[in-house]
């Protein structure tokens, strides 16, 4: 479905605080040049903790009138809610911010089942009108998306998981770089958050609660 370089941007912002549009499209206009294929707008690497809805829609709104159809435009709308991440994925794959594809991972910190995470997906596809990608980050997690159970929401009977939902295509993250704090965290409490996460997926590999 998607091939080369999807890049997730970082989201510019303002000594206040505030978004930075101008740097926004400057950054657009540098993938453009350098080729890459698509963007992911406001993943984690894009302070997607922080990023509003209203924020989001403006900066997926600003993406496409500067790259037009020349990258793929992906917005990345999970949460670790499955009704609040089906909402997001009505709201945002609608005609209104005409993006190719949704990024949604994991939910945070619940520890799904692979059963959860197969509900979870599946309502998710039903609620979006483009592709849905699946985005596996064990280590940010604390849950293992296993591609075996995915793979059977491809063959549901239900249309929409059928289509909507690209069980081949997972994006795996990789540990080698470390994410950014965010803009309303400080340093030190993205790394306790870091090692509560890193305790938790300890604690699942060896059976505890």
């Amino acid at each position: 479905m998607y091939g080369g370089s999807l890049v997730a941007l970082v989201t510019p912002m303002q000594p206040t605080g505030g978004i930075d549009y101008p740097a926004w499209s400057r950054l657009l206009e540098f993938h453009l040049a350098n080729g890459t294929s698509g963007i992911v707008v406001a993943g984690s690497t894009g302070e997607s903790a922080t990023v509003r809805d209203d924020e989001l829609g403006e900066l997926l709104k600003q993406a496409r009138r500067v790259i037009g159809r020349r990258m793929a435009l992906i917005a990345n709308t999970g949460t670790s809610d499955t009704a609040s991440s089906s909402e997001r994925a009505r709201i945002f794959s609608a005609a209104e911010y005409d993006v190719d594809a949704l990024l949604v991972a994991s939910p945070a910190y619940v520890r799904p089942t692979q059963e959860g995470l197969f509900r979870h997906f599946s309502a998710v596809a039903q609620s979006s009108r483009v592709p849905v990608l699946l985005y596996n980050v064990p280590s940010r997690t604390a849950v293992d998306l296993l591609l075996a159970k995915q793979v059977t929401v491809a063959g549901s009977p239900d249309p929409a998981s059928h289509h909507r939902l690209s069980t081949d295509l997972i994006v795996r993250a990789t540990t080698a770089a470390p994410s950014a704090p965010s803009r309303r965290a400080t340093k030190a409490s993205a790394t306790r958050s870091d090692r509560a996460q890193q305790t938790a997926a300890s604690r699942q590999r060896g059976g505890g609660g």
